[in-house]
């Protein structure tokens, strides 16, 4: 019996997700998924769910709940989200799929995300370098 609760004991914590989120709906759908042209952003919702470093994002059609599409890869905060501890939020997130990367932000503790690019997570970071100098300057 012992060696067979160290035997799922891995499992068991392999299988709990850190966290699960769902697309927002003003967000556009990660590059990774391809819908037809009969068809609109709306009528489809999309389920992250990070496992330590490892991400899954799930595809679903939004009127069925049917899975559409489920691919997974790896994640990490992006680097430059590190540079400003004093902020919480937004938080950002680059999942990999092969040398392909996906950026997302996380806006709140809300239980959504958005998808991204890398020149608006740049752009975040500079309108946060502008204030502090200009903060600093007006001392």
């Amino acid at each position: 019996m012992k060696n067979y609760f160290l035997f799922l004991l891995p499992l068991l914590l392999i299988s709990c997700a850190d966290g699960e989120y769902n697309l927002a709906d003003e967000s556009p759908l990660p590059h990774y998924f391809v819908i037809p042209d009969s068809t609109s952003r709306r009528d489809f919702t999309v389920t992250y769910k990070r496992y330590n470093e490892m991400a899954e994002l799930t595809l679903m059609d939004a009127n069925t709940n049917q899975k559409l599409a489920q691919l997974s890869g790896s994640v990490e905060e992006h680097p430059l989200s590190g540079s400003y501890q004093d902020e919480s939020y937004p938080i950002f997130a680059v999942i990999r799929v092969n040398a392909d990367s996906l950026f997302l932000e996380h806006k709140e503790m809300d239980g959504l995300f958005y998808v991204v690019n890398q020149e608006y997570i740049e752009g975040h970071f500079v309108s946060i370098m502008n204030n502090e100098s200009s903060k600093s300057e007006g001392k």
